[in-house]
C-alpha cells in the first residue's frame, strides 16, 4: 500500500492493486494512495511490499524512516541503503471495496493500533503477528 510519508518531499505516486474495476483515490493528511484493477497479487513499493487476495483484501509491509517500525528514526531519507531491513513494521490492511479495515482488525486480534475514526495502522508489528493479521485477512469474505 505504500502510504507516501509525510517527510516534506515531493513523493512519486505509487500504483497500487485493487480488484474494483474502478480507480480509486483515498485522500488522508499528506498522501493520495491511487488503486486500479489488476489480476497481480504482489506489488511493491519505496518503502515494503503489498498483497492482494483472492477476497480481494489487500495487506501491507512498510518499514524505513518515516513508518512506525524500528528504524523509523535512525536512517536518512536522503541516503538510504539499497537494502533496508527491519525486525518489524508498520501494516495497514483495507478490504475489496476499499475501506480501511485496520483497526478492526488489530482490535479483533487484541493488537496495539494507532489511528482515529475508520483508518489507523498498525504499528511496530513483530513478524509473528504479521502472520496472524495475515491469516486473518485470508480467511475473509469478499464485500
Amino acid at each position: 500500500m505504500c502510504l507516501e510519508h509525510a517527510h516534506g518531499k515531493k513523493c512519486v505516486p505509487q500504483k497500487h492493486l485493487m480488484r474494483d474495476a474502478q480507480i480509486r483515490q483515498m485522500k488522508n493528511a499528506n498522501f493520495v494512495m491511487v488503486r486500479e484493477m489488476t489480476d497481480k497479487h504482489f506489488g511493491s513499493c519505496q518503502r515494503g511490499f503489498h498483497i492482494v487476495f483472492s477476497n480481494g483484501w489487500c495487506m501491507d509491509a512498510s518499514i524505513g524512516p518515516g513508518v512506525y517500525c524500528e528504524n523509523r528514526y535512525g536512517l536518512d531519507n536522503n541516503n538510504l541503503p539499497e537494502v533496508v531491513e527491519s525486525d518489524d513494521c508498520e501494516t495497514i490492511v483495507q478490504d475489496n471495496t476499499g475501506h480501511d479495515r485496520t483497526l478492526m482488525i488489530g482490535m479483533a486480534l487484541g493488537l496495539r493500533v494507532d489511528g482515529e475514526g475508520e483508518s489507523g495502522v498498525l504499528p511496530y508489528l513483530k513478524f509473528e503477528n504479521w502472520l496472524r493479521v495475515f491469516d486473518y485477512v485470508r480467511q475473509q469474505e469478499a464485500l
